[in-house]
């Protein structure tokens, strides 16, 4: 019987081991195409991946202020604040008054701002179109449900 198991726990770990290489010779494959494109569109947009990710944030958060969108980046306060700082110079996004908070600005992306996240949007939806290739929708929903279980069992170690 404990031959039995131990066959079938081997079998598992098999697999397992095959979609974790599988998942880090993707994720090589993503950052390295990730990091042309974000090489590509800072020069011809001058937007690095950081303000990216911020504006992408600053769309997606309710009432977002810095540190709700440095808690969502999972980054510091001080780094989005930084950032946040040239964006602002830069007419990317502005701060406006929280009605919630007396010190705590709400970020709001400026019309340059808005324009700029749509033309990085759609250089990006081409990418991700182009990526998905022949893999079908129900594919890419299955893979997702898997990496998240993956993700919290993860975490809950």
């Amino acid at each position: 019987m404990n031959a039995q198991k131990t066959t079938i726990a081997l079998d598992e770990i098999k697999h397992i081991k095959r979609l974790l290489v599988a998942i880090g010779h993707c994720h090589s494959a993503i950052n390295k195409r990730s990091k042309s494109i974000a090489e590509s569109l800072e020069q011809k947009n001058n937007i690095s991946t950081a303000r990216w990710q911020v504006m992408s944030a600053v769309i997606a958060t309710d009432k977002p202020t810095i540190s709700k969108v440095a808690r969502g980046l999972k980054s510091t306060r001080q780094n989005i604040s930084i950032l946040v700082e040239a964006m602002v110079k830069d007419n990317i996004v502005v701060l406006c008054h929280n009605p919630d908070h007396k010190r705590a600005k709400i970020l709001q992306l400026t019309y340059n701002g808005k324009l700029l996240f749509s033309e990085v949007s759609a250089q990006r939806d081409i990418w991700c179109h182009d990526m998905q290739g022949d893999v079908t929708n129900e594919d890419l929903q299955t893979t997702r449900d898997v990496l998240i279980k993956l993700t919290h069992r993860l975490e809950q170690q």
